[in-house]
């Protein structure tokens, strides 16, 4: 058993070498200019009973670099049984943007969970970008321009690295976890060839949303970015996968039957 272990753990931390290596030789998605003036722009977000993580997520966004008079908020309240809109409206209480929770009552199409409530504040929004995150992810300041920087003519997508931080040991191996999956997505979209985008740190344009008919009209999945990115490569936009420190953000670690791994705003699953 020992031996299995010790097989596994080296065979894992080969390919996290190999991987960086990879990941080293690859130049990634330069940045250009952030669009002047500055674009509004709309922060999307499902939560369903988000209580003790929603605070978290709102001080990141009051915090973001960005004149707070071009940013909307949308939170969707997807019937939560604790005290949610309410943890929400307070920790935005005073916000210089716009900032409105909206629950999330009926189905629009064939959306489901977090893909109905996405299909619902992507029609409540108001401007040409949409950045989506979720109710357990704390996204950095830079996040707005960091995004935008790489939605060039013709990027429907742009998505960003998320690493899992905590306290414990489990919480770490979690994030080494992660750390080697998306590096791994991010040497084979450098090479050509992307194969997901990141829910909790997206950038969708309003043009690449639209002409897939938005989350009501696409098949249900759980993992329902990844059909959202589909979607919007075969309508012929491109996309960008990002290992930049401008726009990683933070996840909390995921605790089976808690928070975030049982609701519908969480990183660690719909």
């Amino acid at each position: 058993m020992v031996g299995l272990l010790w097989v596994y753990f080296l065979g894992w931390f080969g390919l996290l070498a190999v991987a960086v290596w990879l990941f080293a030789r690859q130049p990634g998605s330069q940045p250009a200019l952030v669009p002047q003036p500055l674009p509004r722009v709309s922060i999307l977000i499902a939560a369903r009973n988000e209580a003790t993580a929603i605070a978290r997520c709102l001080r990141a966004i009051r915090a973001l670099q960005y004149p707070p008079e071009l940013v909307e908020v949308l939170l969707g309240d997807d019937g939560s049984t604790d005290n949610t809109a309410a943890v929400a409206q307070a920790a935005m209480a005073g916000y210089g943007g716009s900032f409105r929770v909206v629950p999330i009552t009926v189905v629009l199409g064939g959306a489901q969970g977090k893909a109905n409530v996405l299909a619902h504040l992507a029609r409540a929004a108001t401007t040409a970008y949409f950045f989506i995150t979720d109710a357990d992810i704390a996204v950095p300041a830079t996040w707005l321009q960091g995004l935008l920087a790489h939605a060039q003519p013709g990027v429907g997508i742009v998505t960003g690295l998320t690493l899992v931080r905590g306290p414990r040991l489990f919480h770490r191996l979690q994030g080494l976890d992660w750390l080697l999956a998306l590096g791994l997505v991010q040497i084979v979209t450098d090479l050509g060839r992307p194969v997901t985008a990141m829910g909790n740190n997206m950038l969708v344009t309003r043009a690449a949303y639209q002409a897939t008919g938005g989350y009501e009209a696409l098949p249900f999945s759980v993992t329902e970015d990844f059909e959202l990115f589909k979607a919007v490569l075969l309508r012929g936009y491109s996309s960008r996968n990002l290992f930049r420190p401008e726009i990683l953000a933070e996840s909390e670690p995921c605790i089976p039957g808690v928070g975030s791994c049982t609701s519908g705003g969480g990183g660690c699953g719909e």
